[in-house]
């Protein structure tokens, strides 16, 4: 819970460990308080991790050579900038874009790049760790009710 405030209801840190239908494995570690108060983020898979650093305006793309072990002197590194200006906007710059993708939507029929069920997904994802890390145990996602593969 909230180290600060005994009012405050949500998770300061916590880790959580997923595993998807098509099993891939995945965890989310989230710590909302540290000495540099910067957000960053890393994304690590198979071929290698992405990792996005608000503060520094940067993302950094960390390849792995293929049959190779990963070695820290070995690595190449792609780095691109970040324009500090497409960050304005609530959570560094994502909600003006949501709303305007909503609006495409609305307003000229421009699908978004996420779809419902996605968003679903999504929530229930959340639901079901917050549901794990307060009760414990095991947490499955049912899909939606009358839901097929087919209609994704």
């Amino acid at each position: 819970q909230c180290a600060f405030r005994t009012e405050i209801d949500i998770e300061d840190n916590l880790v959580i460990s997923l595993r998807l239908t098509n099993g891939v494995k995945g965890a989310y570690m989230q710590c909302n308080f540290s000495p540099d108060a910067e957000r960053n983020y890393a994304i690590i898979g198979t071929e290698g991790r992405l990792e996005i650093n608000l503060h520094e305006h940067q993302i950094r793309l960390l390849k792995r050579p293929h049959n190779q072990v990963y070695d820290e002197v070995g690595r190449h590194a792609s780095i691109v900038e970040i324009d500090p200006e497409s960050l304005k906007g609530g959570h560094g710059g994502s909600d003006p874009k949501i709303a305007q993708g909503f609006l495409e939507y609305l307003l000229h029929d421009i699908p978004p790049r996420a779809t419902m069920l996605d968003g679903r997904m999504s929530v229930a994802a959340g639901c079901a760790a917050t549901d794990s890390i307060r009760h414990g145990g095991i947490q499955h996602i049912p899909p939606p009710q009358g839901w097929t593969p087919e209609a994704s």
